[in-house]
């Protein structure tokens, strides 16, 4: 999977900006390999899915599995609306 580079920027609904780009977090785990096999699953959908690493404070580490990368925030959107209640 390629990963987007830089840092993310939320912008809601979800979706969250790379420089140009826009990923979508479809969830988050404590554990790396629930969010591996978690990735795998869109993966095997033909989508880019990578896991994410965030230190979250008091909370500890999540693994985040995002879904880029979109060239529009629409193109995300509509992954939303297609994948996530």
């Amino acid at each position: 999977s390629v990963l987007p580079t830089g840092k993310s920027l939320n912008i809601g609904n979800n979706i969250y900006k790379y420089g140009n780009q826009f990923a979508v977090q479809v969830a988050s785990f404590r554990s790396i390999s629930i969010s591996e096999n978690e990735a795998g699953k869109y993966r095997n959908k033909g989508y880019n899915a990578f896991v994410e690493t965030a230190e979250i404070p008091e909370r500890g580490v999540w693994y985040r599995v995002r879904v880029g990368n979109f060239s529009t925030k629409e193109e995300a959107q509509t992954f939303v609306n297609k994948n996530i209640r």
